[in-house]
Order: structure tokens, then C-alpha cells, then sequence
């Protein structure tokens, strides 16, 4: 069957999962980002390269920003929430970024990033794109 512009722009196709916080005692729901955005936090990824090292401040609040969907699917966090997003426990936040990073199509550079966290500095934050 050859698909049509409105069978395609009219499909949800975007994965969703929800994922166990016992830090916070509950769920959360995480969806995949679209074209556009991941394209946008590739953009942040790259400019997080500082020579030798990376700066990874404000990369995975932005993540979980962008990916937390609430029942209807609309974002359950604005960007004036990243501060606070990024004081929560870094266990919590690590595994809601792993599950977006993972449906958003990202495992490459997951793993580029996984491997500089022993090579990064703290900074200003990277993460204060559009939501």
C-alpha cells in the first residue's frame, strides 16, 4: 500500500514508555523526541564538545524536559523547570534519559557521552533551547 501525505502526517508515531521511578515513588510516561527536536539536542550534544573535554552540564534535564509527557502527551515540564528538574536525583534523572535517549534514536551519541563523563567539566548550562 503506498501511503498518502495525510496517512502519514496523521499517524502517531512517536514511541512512548513509561518508566519506574521508585526515587519518586511512581511512573512517569517518556516519549521519543520527533525530527525536529532531536534534531535540536544533537545540535546541543555537538556544541558540548569543548576540545578534550565536554561540557555535559544541562544535557540531561534538557532531555528529560523535552521527553516527559503527561497522559494527554503534552510536556509535563516547561523550561523555566530545568534548574529544578536538574536538583532531582541523578539516579532518577539518569534512567529517564537513558529510556529517551534509547526511543529517540540517540545511541550513538549515548555512548560518545557515556564514555566523556570522565572527561567533562561543569559549566554553563548547555540545555536552554525551545520546548
Amino acid at each position: 500500500m503506498s501511503l498518502t501525505k495525510e496517512m502519514i502526517l496523521g499517524c502517531t508515531d512517536l514511541p512512548v514508555e513509561d518508566v519506574e521511578i521508585p526515587e519518586w515513588g511512581g511512573r512517569v510516561r517518556v516519549r521519543g523526541l520527533d525530527c525536529a527536536k532531536r534534531d535540536e539536542y544533537v545540535g546541543l550534544l555537538s556544541r558540548a564538545k569543548k576540545g578534550e573535554t565536554w561540557d555535559l552540564s544541562g544535557l540531561k534535564p534538557k532531555l528529560v524536559q523535552l521527553c516527559v509527557v503527561n497522559g494527554d502527551g503534552g510536556l509535563l515540564f516547561a523550561v523555566e523547570d530545568l534548574a529544578a528538574i536538574g536538583a532531582k536525583s541523578a539516579a532518577a534523572i539518569d534512567r529517564i534519559w537513558d529510556v529517551a535517549m534509547r526511543l529517540s534514536g540517540l545511541s550513538d551519541e549515548k555512548a560518545a557521552l557515556k564514555s566523556a563523563e570522565g572527561n567533562s567539566e561543569a559549566g554553563a548550562s548547555v540545555g536552554s533551547g525551545s520546548s
